[in-house]
């Protein structure tokens, strides 16, 4: 008798316990974040020349990869990089800090470069009317866009 009331605790308590809860449903993996920031600065003569001539600046940020030894025939001939995008920005002609989202990096094709890491090559000109005005030269930046994440890329304009 005593063996089936201990078998009834038994059985007692486990209808009591908590059911064993369902597996957290797995989160999908986080898109790599391509954004950076751009330390935009301009001399005074160079800021004069733009607004007197009504231009705007233009960021452009080309994205693109060292193809992979199974992709060079796919490279760009003049280069030998697969191309992966481009990102545009107009800003006025004015010190200031530049947020580039990085969206236009073209992911599907990271398999053809070398390490899945993108580089960009920034450059920064004046335009009107959608056209380079050469009024102004700045310098230019290219490297890794993990080496554009970590601080602020600086580019200084002046006249040109």
């Amino acid at each position: 008798m005593r063996m089936v009331f201990a078998s009834l605790a038994v059985l007692a308590l486990a209808a009591c316990s908590k059911p064993e809860s369902p597996a957290a449903p797995a989160e999908a993996p986080k898109a790599a974040s391509f954004a950076y920031d751009i330390a935009l600065s301009f001399t005074p003569a160079a800021v004069e020349k733009v607004t007197k001539h009504g231009d705007k600046v233009t960021i452009a940020a080309l994205y693109y990869g060292n193809a992979t030894p199974s992709s060079v025939s796919l490279a760009d001939p003049s280069d030998g990089t697969i191309h992966l995008n481009t990102d545009h920005a107009e800003v006025e002609a004015k010190d200031q800090t530049v947020h580039m989202t990085g969206e236009g990096v073209n992911t599907p094709n990271f398999d053809k470069i070398v390490e899945k890491k993108p580089l960009v090559q920034l450059n920064v000109f004046a335009t009107r009317a959608g056209k380079k005005d050469p009024v102004i030269a700045c310098s230019v930046f290219q490297d890794y866009v993990a080496s554009a994440q970590a601080a602020p890329v600086k580019i200084r304009c002046d006249v040109a």
